[in-house]
């Protein structure tokens, strides 16, 4: 059922390719029940073993331009994006994920982040709380449920992370509805293994 309706995104490119077989190792390793499609987004068209699909989007192509094209080639209404160096470290607790997509849909959110980075949330029921929106890093690329079309949206005409984050965060339209909404405690246990460029 939930293969359905939500794909992994791990967005990559050339540059990274020595941390593509490492994440998708570990993530096998700590989530091997994973019940959604895995899919490798990065520049060149290179065989990784362990992803389900690789969407290559072609050399010099900017992270933001990789993640819209991407989102044209998936069908399903959500998205988990993950960057590939967050690095598994823990098992996945797969009903709590599938509980988590669950409330994305029920609450008609537009992100459902699973780390609670900034922790300034207001309380929510069901272990959530909700991001104030236009406010710094009510957007972030940090391990989260999307719904594709928004996600998207708010990618194009970006160019990098920093872009998306820092002027993503403050690009909402007032009389959009949608809430956004992030776990009460770190629900998805990675680790993010780079750091300017070095492990």
């Amino acid at each position: 059922m939930a293969d359905g309706f939500c794909t992994v995104l791990v967005a990559s490119c050339d540059k990274y390719a020595d941390l593509q077989q490492s994440f998708i190792r570990l993530f096998r390793k700590f989530w091997p029940d994973c019940p959604f499609e895995v899919v490798l987004v990065t520049e060149t068209d290179l065989p990784v073993e362990g992803f389900d699909r690789v969407i290559a989007c072609g050399g010099g192509t900017n992270w933001a331009s990789r993640l819209v094209m991407a989102l044209d080639r998936v069908k399903t209404p959500q998205v988990m994006m993950l960057c590939d160096d967050y690095f598994l470290a823990a098992p996945v607790d797969t009903a709590l994920i599938l509980k988590r997509l669950d409330d994305l849909r029920t609450a008609d959110a537009v992100n459902l982040r699973l780390v609670p980075n900034p922790k300034n949330g207001i309380p929510r029921d069901n272990g959530l709380m909700e991001y104030p929106k236009n406010t710094a890093y009510c957007i972030s690329t940090l391990a989260g449920f999307w719904n594709r079309e928004f996600l998207q949206k708010l990618a194009r005409g970006k160019s990098s992370i920093w872009e998306f984050e820092r002027y993503g965060s403050y690009m909402f339209d007032p009389d959009d509805p949608r809430p956004l909404r992030v776990s009460k405690t770190n629900e998805f246990p990675f680790l993010d293994v780079v750091h300017k460029g070095y492990w």
